[in-house]
């Protein structure tokens, strides 16, 4: 994704196949709630696209670019992403991860898949924060 495809991703706003998340590591908490995210939008027809570095005041309703630091960049390792994703539903979901940059600020683009055939399902319970954020058997939507 190139910077001004992510720039007109940005500019739409939030939708059904597009969630904004605050500048964030892929590790701890961060990665279950992110977790949660990816399934349900690969359980959305045509999938979508989850950008991680993007600042989002509810109450203006004003969308800035807050990028990731270089450690919080680094994280988003392809393979680690989707090895986590993974282990907590079937069947697999697709997903690639790009790190754009756009008005010079690093972002994590994780691109998600539709599923093929059968929709994606809870295999192992995903807690954050001491909290259960998404349990066995559940299906993902959003």
């Amino acid at each position: 994704m190139d910077e001004k495809q992510l720039e007109q991703l940005i500019d739409r706003g939030e939708t059904t196949h597009c969630d904004f998340k605050a500048a964030t590591a892929w590790a701890g908490d961060a990665r279950v709630k992110l977790t949660k995210a990816i399934v349900a939008m690969a359980n959305t027809r045509d999938g979508g696209t989850l950008v991680v570095g993007i600042d989002d005041d509810r109450k203006s309703g004003r969308i800035s670019v807050g990028g990731l630091s270089p450690e919080q960049l680094t994280s988003f390792d392809p393979t680690k992403v989707a090895q986590f994703v993974n282990g907590h539903i079937e069947p697999n979901v697709k997903l690639r991860v790009e790190k754009p940059t756009i008005d010079g600020k690093n972002v994590a683009v994780i691109i998600v898949s539709e599923f093929d055939a059968e929709p994606h399902i809870v295999i192992k319970e995903g807690v954050a924060e001491g909290k259960l954020v998404f349990k066995l058997g559940e299906m993902l939507v959003r």
